[in-house]
């Protein structure tokens, strides 16, 4: 697919930092088994740039968050048009 601009978009999970080891936020709880360390991450992106890529994900496990997020914002497509606007993969 053809971009418009070379921009890459850093969407990350939680990252390991020395200033804040042992994280309290919600994200926290979330990700508690998949902290993520940030030199990882730097070579995610920097790939991602490489390769012209979008969007750089560095948790797999948040595609369930995504999913809910974009299941929400298709009710509200079908709300608006009274339609079914079917099902994901079609």
């Amino acid at each position: 697919m053809t971009r418009p601009s070379n921009d890459s978009v850093l969407c990350p999970g939680l990252v390991r930092a020395e200033a804040n080891p042992e994280p309290t936020t919600p994200a926290a709880a979330f990700y508690k088994d998949d902290v993520v360390d940030p030199f990882a991450v730097a070579e995610m992106a920097l790939t991602a740039v490489r390769c012209n890529r979008l969007h750089v994900f560095t948790h797999a496990s948040s595609i369930r968050e995504v999913e809910g997020r974009h299941r929400h914002l298709l009710d509200g497509f079908r709300d608006l048009l009274g339609a079914d606007l079917g099902t994901p993969g079609r």
